[in-house]
């Protein structure tokens, strides 16, 4: 049971790290590179 919960903070972490990444890199204003990250993300899935 362990093993599941440390995992499943694992991929919340994860997710989270890759929101504030797309979060950063839309304050910067750059729409075709938050596209490309959006989409590569999205394949990870």
């Amino acid at each position: 049971m362990n093993a599941f919960l440390e995992a499943e903070a694992r991929i919340e972490r994860e997710r989270l790290a890759a929101m504030l990444t797309v979060t950063s890199h839309g304050a910067q204003g750059d729409k075709a590179a938050i596209e490309r990250l959006h989409r590569e993300l999205r394949r990870e899935d």
